[in-house]
């Protein structure tokens, strides 16, 4: 059985399995099945006392157990009824670049019950501690801060501290046209670039409507799927992870945008730019630059104020992804440089 957190998690393991094996998963004698976490108690079989009987006797039936983006299966109340039912398995094998979603760490007894133990225990419970634990190396990190005066333009006020604070600051931020601009000269500079940020509705939709459209053809991935966006803004959605895959390879994409739909597993041909601008916890900053971290070398883009004009919740957050990014990647080749807005 491989297990999933989410159905693109999910297309990217099979899309492999089918490459390298030629077996398409589900088997038709569902002897190599796939399932995935999210959603799992809404749905209808589930809540059927029959039928989730049938379930937990397929389940049970299963030898080996590969589980990938562990951290985000066992710590979700379905994951954690989905093992519990894992009644047979003899092996079972778990995966991920940040399975100690916090701070990437290695989990490990070799401290007794550490924190870090302690904050991965329903990982510990079902797969035990880190038997592999290989940080990245032989890589090039490019860590490029575009200073730009555009920061101190964007006006707060009281109502954006009161409540969702982060979400406030976000949105007025990065759909701010100045801030908007700057990003425009930045997907010029560095083609194909990976954009994760978790606010479709308010800014991804801003972004393709009033900046991208006329200038970048456009791959959006959200819950929906996929998404392209020729540069006169005909909109179509792609079949699979397989035909988005080859839009990508075949250079017919200039800029992806993505929600967290697309933050962990996939793996898009060809990527070196990641555009960071959110997030500060390993299991989505780490996991979201890993999609232009498959080859040798990677761009890391942030936006930085020219002065020393701290912003709220933004400048604190760069700060924690800077180091995020410098403990996981330290034996790699990090090479850190300015480049000013006028220069772009």
């Amino acid at each position: 059985m491989i297990v999933t957190p989410g159905k693109k998690a999910n297309e990217e393991i099979c899309k492999r399995i089918k490459s390298l094996f030629g077996i398409s998963v589900p088997t038709p004698d569902l002897r190599m099945n796939n399932i995935i976490t999210s959603g799992l108690l809404t749905r209808k079989d589930v809540k059927d006392p029959d039928k989730l009987r049938e379930l937990e006797v397929l389940w049970g039936s299963y030898d080996v157990i590969l589980c990938d983006e562990v951290e985000y299966c066992v710590n979700s109340d379905s994951g954690q009824f989905l093992f519990d039912r894992f009644t047979g398995a003899e092996k079972r094998y778990a995966f991920s670049g940040t399975a100690d979603k916090k701070n990437a760490e290695m989990i490990t007894f070799r401290e007794g019950l550490s924190e870090n133990v302690i904050r991965n225990r329903n990982l510990v419970k079902y797969f035990g501690p880190s038997t592999v634990f290989r940080l990245p190396t032989a890589m090039r990190v490019n860590l490029i801060k575009i200073k730009t005066p555009a920061f101190a333009n964007v006006k707060f006020d009281k109502s954006d501290f009161e409540k969702n604070v982060y979400l406030n600051v976000t949105t007025k931020l990065f759909t701010d046209p100045m801030i908007c601009d700057i990003m425009v000269k930045v997907l010029s500079k560095f083609p194909k670039t990976y954009i994760p940020m978790n606010n479709l509705q308010s800014i991804i939709s801003d972004w393709i409507d009033n900046y991208f459209i006329g200038k970048f053809r456009v791959l959006l991935i959200c819950a929906e799927g996929y998404i392209y966006y020729d540069l006169d803004g005909s909109k179509r959605k792609l079949k699979d992870l397989a035909e988005a895959c080859e839009y990508v390879k075949n250079n017919l994409v200039d800029v992806i945008p993505s929600t967290s739909a697309g933050f962990r597993a996939l793996d898009l041909p060809g990527l070196e730019n990641v555009l960071l601008l959110t997030g500060k916890i390993a299991g989505v900053v780490l996991q979201s630059i890993g999609r232009a971290g498959r080859g040798t070398i990677m761009n890391i883009i942030g936006l930085d104020s020219i002065s020393k004009l701290k912003i709220p919740v933004y400048s604190k957050g760069m700060e924690e992804r800077d180091e995020l990014i410098k403990s996981y990647y330290k034996y790699c080749d990090i090479v850190e440089s300015d480049i000013y807005d006028i220069n772009l």
